[in-house]
């Protein structure tokens, strides 16, 4: 049985995007989920999703806000969504303002080359610089109030006053190396339980101590995967992007086709938004 690749594309804004990365995964052995996050209007990309027979939009829909939790929320829930799917091999992540770098059908190959592993890059994680102020400085129900203002020159200001705390949650189990990675990879769906037990609001251990963190999606998974089956990962970056000193900057046409020529990434990240 041919299993399909499932894509999980996050979106807030660019329902044309969208529709253009639907339109080039419309090939045999795709699946595509749609999350809109929960503070923009969902009908433009309803719309795309009914049009299309192997996509939906997904939910329950996150208000997510990046660096925070709720991001997790979003991968974790699609996880669940696509658990009940037995013909899936991996889910993979990308945005809206994501450029697929190979064809769709070297993308659905490469993949099912790769069954039972998950692709998820990774390196240890060094309480040092930037990394650790954004990372893992401790996060608060103050700071989150702050960010969802827009006011993160005060939240990092707040953070850098607050002691890091010694409660229990903080304590990684089993001396494990916590894992700094991207927060674009194909999860294996051999691996998916054992990542929503890890992550589980309650009992998880990664739930404990990531949701004391900031940018928990460049951690969680790769933490336990690269720890608990480190045999059972493939050590790649599939998504291109070049943050530099801040966020990404926008890719333009002759970036495009110099990284289709001179790399390997199967992805690229940021390119324009189209309405």
């Amino acid at each position: 049985m041919r299993m399909n690749l499932y894509l999980l594309i996050l979106a807030h804004a660019g329902p044309g995007s969208v529709e253009r990365l639907v339109r080039f995964f419309d090939v045999p052995g795709f699946r595509i989920g749609l999350h809109v996050d929960a503070k923009s209007e969902a009908a433009p990309f309803e719309a795309i999703a009914q049009r299309f027979d192997h996509v939906a939009c997904i939910g329950p829909r996150v208000d997510h806000l990046w660096g925070d939790w709720t991001m997790m929320d979003v991968h974790l829930n699609a996880i669940r969504w696509v658990a009940g799917q037995t013909d899936v091999s991996h889910l993979v992540v990308i945005s809206a303002d994501t450029e697929p770098l190979r064809t769709a059908e070297a993308i659905r190959d490469y993949f099912a080359a790769r069954p039972g592993k998950s692709v998820v890059d990774g390196e240890p994680w060094r309480p040092t610089g930037r990394v650790h102020r954004h990372s893992h400085t401790y996060y608060s129900p103050v700071q989150r109030w702050l960010r969802r203002k827009g006011q993160e020159r005060i939240q990092n200001w707040v953070a850098r006053l607050l002691p890091r705390p010694e409660a229990e949650y903080r304590r990684f189990p089993e001396k494990w190396q916590v894992m700094l990675g991207r927060g674009w990879y194909g999860i294996a769906r051999e691996h998916w339980a054992a990542l929503l037990d890890f992550c589980h609001d309650e009992q998880g251990a990664g739930a404990r101590y990531f949701k004391g963190t900031l940018v928990p999606e460049e951690h969680v998974f790769h933490t336990y995967l690269h720890n608990a089956v480190p045999d059972e990962v493939e050590h790649v970056r599939i998504m291109y992007a070049d943050y530099g000193p801040a966020r990404p900057p926008v890719l333009d046409a002759a970036e495009i086709t110099r990284l289709k020529a001179e790399t390997d990434y199967l992805f690229a990240r940021k390119v324009p938004l189209i309405p």
